[in-house]
Formats: C-alpha cells, sequence, structure tokens
C-alpha cells in the first residue's frame, strides 16, 4: 500500500476556503414564508469515537516531548491510526490502531503486532507505553 492511498485527517477540509466568498448554492435559502426547517440532528460520522481516543493520545505524546505524530486515516472508510516516530538515536517509529471493545464499546489502542497498548484505553496510559518503545532508554 502507497502513502498516496492515505490523507492525513488535519489536511481534510469541511467546506469552501475562507479566502473565497461562499457561492450562490451555498448561501442559505429561505423559503418565501420565512420558515426554515427545524435542526437536523447531528449526525455521527463512523470513527469519530476512535478519533476522539487517538487525539487524547497525541495531545498526551505532546505533553511528554520527543515525538512526531500523525493521525491518519484511508480513502474511503478506513479505520484512522496512529503513526508516532520517536526523536531518539534510533528513530523509532510505531503503528498504532484502534479498536472497538465487545460489551462496553470502549476503546483500546492496539500495537502494530496486535497487542493492546497498556492502560486499559486511558490515553495518557497509552502514550506512556509508546514512549518506553519509541523511546527506550539504553
Amino acid at each position: 500500500m502507497s502513502f498516496d492511498q492515505f490523507r492525513r485527517r488535519d489536511d481534510l477540509q469541511t467546506g469552501p476556503p475562507d479566502h473565497l466568498p461562499p457561492s450562490p448554492s451555498t448561501r442559505l435559502k429561505v423559503p418565501p414564508d420565512g420558515q426554515l426547517d427545524p435542526p437536523q440532528p447531528e449526525t455521527v460520522r463512523p470513527y469519530d469515537v476512535e478519533v476522539t481516543w487517538l487525539e487524547a493520545v497525541v495531545e498526551a505524546l505532546d505533553a511528554l516531548g520527543q515525538f512526531n505524530t500523525s493521525i491518519m486515516q484511508p480513502y474511503g472508510s478506513g479505520a484512522p491510526f496512529l503513526r508516532v516516530v520517536g526523536h531518539g538515536g534510533a528513530r523509532l517509529a510505531e503503528t498504532i490502531r484502534v479498536r472497538r471493545v465487545t460489551g462496553d464499546d470502549s476503546v483500546r489502542g492496539v500495537w502494530s503486532w496486535d497487542e493492546d497498548v497498556a492502560g486499559e484505553g486511558d490515553p495518557l496510559e497509552a502514550a506512556k507505553a509508546i514512549h518506553r518503545v519509541t523511546c527506550p532508554r539504553m
């Protein structure tokens, strides 16, 4: 699988660029009677829980320092994952995926070798475990 098949989550745009005025098709159209449709309930996008957990891990890793991190998601409906590169001498890297726990619908981090990351879903404990793997003390 090549890098071109992936997109960075922070590269995704949710609307037109800020420097352009809205096009006529994107402006709010008010019916002649002045009544707007009631607001629609907010839809939950697939993988919102996973992305939220990965973002919490990135924040914890940022607090620890010594990392380059990227949350990535394959095009289409692929599951997001976290790519972590340590700044240590070896520049070790790791890919962290997320899995849902059956029963309580919580999430856990998963190492590239299919073992759960320590911490039982706690982002801070997961960040500490990732730190131990990607920046080992020699």
